[in-house]
C-alpha cells in the first residue's frame, strides 16, 4: 500500500489547481455561447459552429459533421473522405484547429492545459477500482503527458 505517495499525489494535484486558478483568474465574464452562434453560408452547412456538451466540465468543440448526422450522435467512426463531414468540417480537421475551443474552459479555470482528459459520466462511472479512479485526482486537462 502506498499511502505515502497517495497523499503526495492529493497534494501535487491540490497545489497545481491552485496555480491554475491564480494564472486564469479574470475580470472577462465568458458567458456559455449560445449552440447557434454560427450558421455557415451557402448551404454546405446547416448545423451551429459551436457545441456545448454538458459533462461535469462543459466541452466545447468545432461541430464538423452535417446537422442530421450531429443529432443522431452516430458512433465514433473514421473514414478517409467520410460523406457526414462538412467542406468548413475538413477544413477545421485538416488544420487540427478542432480542439482550440477547448481553451474556453482553460480560461475559465475548469481545465488546465495539461492534464488527464475529461470522460463523458457514463466513462467515469466505469472506473471504480482505487487504482483507476485516482487519474480524478489532478485536474482535466487538454492534453496529458
Amino acid at each position: 500500500m502506498r499511502t505515502g505517495a497517495d497523499a503526495m499525489l492529493k497534494e501535487l494535484a491540490k497545489e497545481k489547481n491552485q496555480y491554475d486558478t491564480a494564472d486564469t483568474q479574470s475580470d472577462i465574464d465568458f458567458a456559455k455561447p449560445c449552440p447557434r452562434c454560427s450558421e455557415l453560408a451557402h448551404g454546405h452547412t446547416c448545423s451551429p459552429l459551436l457545441y456545448i456538451n454538458d459533462h461535469q466540465i462543459c466541452d466545447y468543440w468545432f461541430n464538423t459533421q452535417k446537422a442530421s448526422i450531429a443529432e443522431k450522435k452516430s458512433a465514433f467512426v473514421k473514414i478517409k473522405d467520410d460523406p457526414r463531414i462538412t467542406r468548413v468540417g475538413k477544413i477545421i480537421r485538416n488544420t487540427s484547429i478542432d480542439e482550440l475551443p477547448q481553451l474556453i474552459n482553460v480560461i475559465k479555470g475548469d481545465m488546465s492545459i495539461v492534464g488527464n482528459r475529461p470522460l463523458p459520466v457514463y466513462e467515469a462511472e466505469l472506473l471504480t477500482v482505487d487504482t483507476l479512479s485516482k487519474r480524478f485526482l489532478a485536474p482535466a486537462g487538454i492534453t496529458g503527458l
